[in-house]
Formats: C-alpha cells, structure tokens, sequence
C-alpha cells in the first residue's frame, strides 16, 4: 500500500539558479577553474587566452578570478533570458537567484557559464499536473530553448562587434 501525503502548497512558478559571487564562494569556483584542464571556449578582450602558466602563481590565481567573474555574468544573462522566456508565456517567474550550497556542482565545479532551472514545484498539486503533462514539457523545453538561441545570438553580435572594432583598430 501507498500512502500519499501532501503539505499545502500555493506556490508555483519558476526560478534559475547561478554560482554567487561572493569572495567566499568565489575561492571555491576560482579553483575549479583554475584547475580545470579545458577552459570554455569563448573568449574576451579582458581574459588573456594563455592558461598554461603555473596555477601556484599569483598571476594564474588572478587569471582564474576573471575568468570566474566573466562566467558570473555570462551566466547571470543566460538565467535572464531564460526567467524572460517563462514570464512571456505566462509563468511566474521568481528570477535568477544566486546560490552557495556545496554540492550543487552544475553551478559550482564549471569552468563555464553554467544555469540550474526550477521549472517548477511539485509540491502545489496544479504545478504539479502542469509539469507532467505534454503542454507543460513542452513550453518549458520551449522556453529553455529560445532562451539559449537568444543567449548564442548575443554572443555572435557580440564576437561581431569585437571582430569590427578590432579591423578598424577601435
């Protein structure tokens, strides 16, 4: 026999998670990234490519604190979008919140922008059926989705831009 309970609930709607930025936090991202062998593919003006150097040096150690600050805000316009995405629809969106907790790796141990979504709360029984049916799958997948193209279209203009202002010397 299963016996299923219940809490009242009333709330619903979505939120996605980013890596705080925090000095606390921060040391802990600075050295995932500074460990890590590959380092996301995007580049900047502001980060120095080279990522070769001893990690024991102060340089390297600053290196990776740009890095993560650069990642911060990649990830903080990435959550945007895709909070923007879901209030379009409909849904309420309680935005992009910062998160700390040990243990949340797809936030903590990424050398990378990186997002953690709550599409939901299973504990409302409506946000419940909404998240297991086909409509609900679908407009969530939707919105992740335009979110992501709309992220990677302000990296191209953006790469665009830098590419311009580079040849005409700017």
């Amino acid at each position: 026999i299963i016996v299923r309970y219940r809490s009242p609930n009333q709330v619903t709607g979505t939120q996605t998670y980013i890596w705080a930025a925090n000095s606390k936090v921060s040391d802990t991202k600075v050295r995932v990234v500074a460990a890590s062998d590959q380092v996301y593919g995007e580049r900047s003006n502001e980060i120095d490519s080279s990522f070769d150097e001893d990690l024991a040096s102060i340089e390297a150690k600053i290196r990776a604190q740009q890095y993560t600050k650069y990642f911060f805000q990649k990830s903080k316009s990435l959550a945007q979008l895709v909070e923007d995405e879901f209030s379009r629809v409909g849904r309420k969106s309680w935005g992009v919140m910062q998160r700390n907790e040990k243990g949340i790796w797809v936030l903590q141990a990424t050398a990378m922008p990186s997002i953690l979504v709550e599409t939901g709360f299973i504990s409302d029984l409506e946000e419940e059926k909404y998240l297991h049916s086909e409509q609900g799958q679908d407009e969530i997948a939707r919105c992740i989705v335009n979110a992501i193209k709309a992220y990677k279209g302000q990296l191209e203009a953006n790469q665009k831009h830098a590419i311009a202002n580079q040849n005409t010397g700017k």
